[in-house]
C-alpha cells in the first residue's frame, strides 16, 4: 500500500505525514487528527523498514517529518 502511494506521487518525495494522510484515505478511515497521527507513525515505521531493505531513502526533512524517495 505504501509503495502504491509512491507510484501515485510520480517521482515526488512525500513526507511521512503525507503518506499517513494517504494511508488514512486508502483504508477508508475517518480523517481525524488522532487517526492521521497514528497513520503518520505507521508510515514512519514502514519507511524505516523499507530503508533497511534498500527500497526507500530519506530525501530530506520538510517540517512534517522525513521525506522519502524510492531508491
Amino acid at each position: 500500500m505504501v509503495l502504491g502511494i509512491f507510484r501515485e506521487a510520480q517521482g515526488a518525495a512525500p513526507s511521512s505525514r503525507q503518506i499517513g494522510e494517504a494511508l488514512t484515505t486508502h483504508r477508508g478511515l475517518e480523517a481525524t487528527t488522532v487517526m492521521i497521527e497514528q497513520m503518520w507513525k505507521n508510515a514512519t515505521g514502514v519507511g524505516r523498514r523499507l530503508q533497511r531493505t534498500g527500497t526507500l531513502v530519506v530525501a530530506g526533512r520538510d517540517g512534517q517529518g522525513a521525506t522519502w524517495a524510492v531508491a
